[in-house]
């Protein structure tokens, strides 16, 4: 993602701390939090300073193993650059400026490239049109119907035949044509629980052109729809996603809809980012492509 330098940035460590999996480093949590990390450890060459919570598993009272590679370098910056964003913290942002330096910058000292951003989401919505032209619901669940089986709790079971036959008789446009209103008030209903694999291949498209477009209308977006936005990809399981028929530009579509997502600081909380961009990675293997060098750098 394209951000652009606010306020000058001069590394504020001399040393920077770097951890690799498997380290086994000593915690002191009397020390709190900074910027650059949440958790100010000890790593085995006797260095000490700030990483991320989320580069440990383990994590006891004084101790930790790594699960995830850790670099505490940082980034100086000047204001009016113009850097790359690779990955977000609350606090922070992994950045590499057009002199292929990578590191940390402070989140206030930055801003988004709101152009670039907007253009992203737009050429996505673009190849997501044409990757996914001819996909039909044929006998597959639609959103309407979806939403009446998650609405049924133990009640009739007859008025529920009458209620599905009715909202499948209304599932017939094409995708391009659902309704933003119906998938943004009822994005609940909308999951694979109540969809077979045909009505899921459907609407999905027209489930992440829907979030693409609000992104680009509102720079605020619910936590519920933060959430929404992966989980409905994430959480379904690989096997039955793989099993969705999707083409190669189908593939390469939802895969790049999950990389930009966590470009632009977008996560499932309820899933790891490594998940997120692991789920990417398996994706575009299934196509022989894989992310870029680059992403396997970035801390999450």
């Amino acid at each position: 993602m394209k951000l652009i330098v606010i306020k000058k940035h001069v590394p504020e460590f001399e040393n920077p701390i770097s951890i690799k999996i498997g380290d086994c480093v000593q915690i002191d949590q009397s020390r709190g939090r900074n910027w650059l990390g949440d958790v100010f450890c000890t790593i085995p060459n006797g260095q000490s300073g700030w990483a991320l919570r989320s580069t440990f598993e383990n994590l006891e009272e004084n101790t930790a193993i790594a699960q995830q590679n850790f670099s505490a370098v940082e980034l100086k910056a000047d204001v009016g650059e113009r850097v790359e964003g690779y990955a977000f913290t609350n606090t922070a942002v992994w950045c590499e400026n057009n002199l292929c330096e990578s590191g940390w910058l402070p989140l206030e000292c930055i801003d988004d490239d709101t152009e670039d951003r907007d253009q992203r989401f737009i050429e996505l919505i673009a190849r997501i049109e044409i990757a996914f032209a001819g996909v039909v619901k044929d006998d597959g669940i639609g959103v309407r119907e979806s939403l009446v089986i998650e609405s049924f709790y133990g009640g009739n079971r007859d008025q529920l035949k009458k209620d599905r036959a009715e909202a499948q008789a209304q599932d017939n446009e094409p995708w391009l044509e659902l309704p933003d209103e119906m998938l943004r008030n009822n994005y609940g209903g909308f999951t694979w629980y109540w969809m077979n694999k045909k009505g899921f291949r459907y609407a999905l498209p027209a489930f992440m052109r829907s979030f693409l477009k609000l992104l680009i209308e509102t720079e605020f977006c619910s936590n519920d729809w933060a959430e929404f936005a992966l989980l409905q990809i994430i959480n379904t399981p690989n096997t039955w996603f793989l099993e969705l028929e999707l083409n190669e530009l189908q593939t390469i579509a939802v895969a790049d809809y999950c990389i930009l997502l966590l470009d632009v600081g977008i996560t499932s909380p309820s899933s790891s980012k490594q998940w997120q961009r692991d789920f990417a990675q398996q994706l575009l293997a299934s196509v022989n492509r894989r992310l870029s060098e680059e992403w396997f750098k970035v801390p999450l």
